[in-house]
């Protein structure tokens, strides 16, 4: 999965962070909410969701794009230092997330899971 976000490496508030977004697990409850959903290990058998299957993990996710190949979102912050929360490194008090899966060619549910899970922050 690509994205503009980076995140330190080595241990610290931001790398357990980004070790939550994106942790890959075994286990899936029914009726789960998308952000508590788990990321599955991308295959050569991943597709990318079709526009039918996207409109239910989309519903979730209201404040962010689809589009054919990737999701985003504009991040607006109050300053740099609020920001700097969210992400390492940006430019200005502005984050742009795309979430883009080229392995498999568009948006496969795991985006819209790390999609759900980034609103669930700014919340």
């Amino acid at each position: 999965m690509c994205s503009s976000l980076t995140f330190p490496v080595g241990s610290g508030s931001n790398a357990d962070l980004f070790a939550r977004l994106v942790s890959v697990s075994s286990t899936h409850k029914p009726n789960m909410a998308l952000a508590d959903q788990n990321i599955e290990p991308i295959t050569a058998d991943t597709q990318p969701l079709t526009a039918d299957e996207a409109e239910e993990p989309a519903g979730h996710i209201a404040a962010w794009s689809i589009g054919d190949d990737e999701i985003e979102r504009e991040f607006i912050f109050k300053d740099f230092a609020e920001a700097m929360v969210f992400v390492n490194k940006v430019a200005d008090n502005k984050v742009e997330i795309w979430l883009a899966t080229h392995k498999v060619g568009g948006p496969p549910k795991n985006d819209f899971i790390v999609a759900a899970r980034m609103d669930r922050l700014v919340r």
